[in-house]
């Protein structure tokens, strides 16, 4: 389960930290605040496609981690990260380790999350066997 998210000079988030708790967790705000980059934070956490135009404007680097709270499946917690510079690749880290992109999708960590944001198709994301406890969600897609 994701138990913490810290979001970097990504788009209009300068820096971000949300302490999550089990159950589900609503991002509301007002147009433009960032919802929706929290959601795509998530999403290039767990191995999305990377974009340099997603950092924020006279920045190097955007950066997401993400720490996944430990469970029966995985004893320990579990930290993803990701890099995103304005030129060159993005770069992702398992518990601070360097990894490829395709190693934090969803197939190869047993952590868990479920996101629906606007315009977007409820998608669950199965992670090590069991599905998520969190839903990131904003306040267009409960309608």
């Amino acid at each position: 389960m994701l138990a913490e998210l810290q979001v970097s000079e990504l788009g209009v988030i300068a820096d971000l930290t949300l302490v999550l708790r089990p159950g589900l967790t609503a991002l509301t705000g007002e147009t433009g605040a960032g919802k929706t980059l929290v959601v795509e934070a998530i999403e290039l956490l767990l191995g999305g496609r990377a974009d340099s135009v997603q950092v924020r404007k006279g920045a190097t680097s955007a950066t997401v981690e993400g720490r996944f709270a430990a469970s029966s499946d995985a004893p320990d917690d579990l930290v993803l990260a990701r890099t995103v510079p304005v030129e060159g690749r993005s770069r992702g880290y398992i518990n601070t380790k360097m990894a490829p992109l395709s190693a934090l999708r969803p197939a190869r960590a047993p952590v868990a999350a479920r996101c629906v944001g606007p315009a977007r198709r409820t998608r669950p994301v199965r992670f090590g066997g069991h599905w998520s406890g969190h839903r990131c969600q904003t306040a267009a897609s409960r309608r």
